[in-house]
């Protein structure tokens, strides 16, 4: 987690307890990583490895009320809370200098 912190500065992150564990934002890692249209650039990833991810993030849909007539109804867009596995995962596969820094960093630790 120190690796994650002092790469991502994932503790300053929004972070979501649950089932006793932490779940981010996909958006907000895209976000840290540098990615110019996070969300784009994030759900790419995450759809080019579909396996890796959608199985294993909990979706949260966007409900939208209209305000002229007061109904509710599920917005297309959703936000997916990834926890800290998956944020290893997509660090492994994205192209970006920090998730470079971070297999870096990794492989350093596991030669020692």
């Amino acid at each position: 987690m120190d690796i994650l912190n002092s790469i991502l500065n994932i503790y300053s992150l929004n972070s979501y307890e649950i089932d006793c564990q932490v779940w981010y934002k996909a958006v907000d890692i895209g976000e840290a990583l540098g990615y110019a249209k996070a969300r784009k650039g994030i759900y790419k990833l995450m759809s080019a490895h579909k396996t890796e991810f959608y199985n294993y993030c909990c979706k949260i849909p966007k409900v939208v009320v209209n305000p002229v007539t007061g109904k509710k109804y599920t917005a297309n867009l959703r936000t997916y809370l990834i926890n800290v596995k998956r944020i290893k995962r997509i660090l492994m596969y994205s192209d970006k200098p920090k998730a470079k820094e971070y297999r870096q960093a990794v492989t350093k630790d596991l030669a020692e």
